[in-house]
């Protein structure tokens, strides 16, 4: 059984988003941020497994605009391609 951060990085693979993807994220906001996935985000954290959990992965995010990095919700995104 896993847990911890390698539990996370299991649940990461069945993502639609992976780090190193260029997203637009809504961020809280109602502007749209272009912004960079680098890694899952420290407060992403699971104590188990279960369906749908890849939706519920919380990445920090780097955008493009100068603003700060940002975490957000996998499911606030869209891949930019």
């Amino acid at each position: 059984m896993l847990y911890g951060k390698e539990l996370a990085k299991s649940i990461q693979k069945r993502c639609k988003i992976q780090p190193g993807m260029l997203v637009k994220s809504t961020a809280g906001t109602t502007v749209s941020k272009v912004a960079l996935v680098v890694g899952l985000s420290p407060a992403c954290r699971f104590d188990r497994d279960y369906e749908g959990a890849e939706d519920h992965i919380f990445y920090k995010c780097q955008p493009f605009d100068g603003t700060p990095d940002f975490a957000d919700y996998v499911t606030n995104m869209e891949q930019v391609s």
